[in-house]
This record gives structure tokens, sequence and C-alpha cells, in this order.
């Protein structure tokens, strides 16, 4: 990886997670959604116990309505998804590619 290994980019995200998880009372703070099965195989890679996950795939969290896109109904926390903080986020979404990003508010 070209910017480091696998428990480098694990131990940068947990970081930016439990430092979004303690500021969390400032108002307007975005975090994201991000797919639980990329997420979980993200984890295990980052364990040294897969390989390395491809682009993000959020497709299966939205239905498509034309131009715009909604949330599925029915999605479980940690079932369908899991929830970061924009900057973990940003970080994954620069080295993995793929989306689409999926802001909520806190």
């Amino acid at each position: 990886m070209e910017d480091g290994s696998a428990a480098e980019e694990r131990r940068s995200v947990s970081r930016l997670v439990r430092a979004a998880v303690s500021s969390v009372r400032e108002s307007g703070a975005a975090w994201y959604l991000i797919d639980f099965a990329w997420w979980t195989q993200w984890e295990m890679w980052t364990e040294g116990g897969a390989s390395r996950p491809g682009a993000i795939s959020n497709w299966t969290l939205v239905l498509s309505r034309g131009d715009s896109l909604e949330l599925q109904s029915g999605l479980a926390w940690r079932q369908h998804y899991e929830v970061i903080p924009g900057e973990a986020w940003a970080m994954l979404a620069r080295r993995y590619g793929g989306g689409p990003s999926i802001a909520c508010g806190v």
C-alpha cells in the first residue's frame, strides 16, 4: 500500500473515530454510512485476515429515484451499515474510491 501498512491504516481510522466520538456534541458534524460487508472486509484486512477490499460500494444502501438517491428502508446498524466520521470517510474514499457517499447528521 502506498501510504503505509494495513495496521497503520487501521490506527489512522481508529484515531479519527475516537476524536469524532469525543466531540460528537458539536452541532453540524456529518457522519457517513458505509456498507457493513465492505467495512467488515476492511477490518479483517487491517488485522491480517483477509485480502485488501476493492472500491467501497454503498449501492446496496440506496434506491435510485431518477436523479436522486434515497436510503433503503429497513436497514439495520451493524447488519447493513456502519457509521463513521466524515474524516474517516474522506480517507477511505480517497484510498479505495467508490461510493456513493451517504452523509447523516448527528
